[in-house]
């Protein structure tokens, strides 16, 4: 459900008209959201990437020593 707040995001985001930063938003083009809901999702993905990409490849007693904290808040830099 789009808010007029992210319709106002995208268009000055784009430099663009309430037509078609609506139409943007409606056709899922651009998915806008707050920066807590963005953090939110960047947080979500990083712990799915950890569990479908890193916790696989590492031995047992290695796993104990992983730094999940350190390991996103360096993904966050990249």
């Amino acid at each position: 459900m789009k808010t007029t707040a992210q319709i106002e995001a995208l268009m000055q985001h784009l430099d663009c008209t309430v037509e078609e930063a609506d139409e943007l938003i409606e056709d899922r083009d651009y998915e806008v959201m707050t920066n807590e809901e963005a953090d939110e999702r960047r947080e979500e993905e990083l712990d799915q990437y950890l569990e479908d990409c890193i916790y696989p490849e590492l031995d047992d007693n290695v796993k104990n020593y992983f730094d999940d904290e350190a390991r996103k808040r360096d993904a966050r830099f990249d």
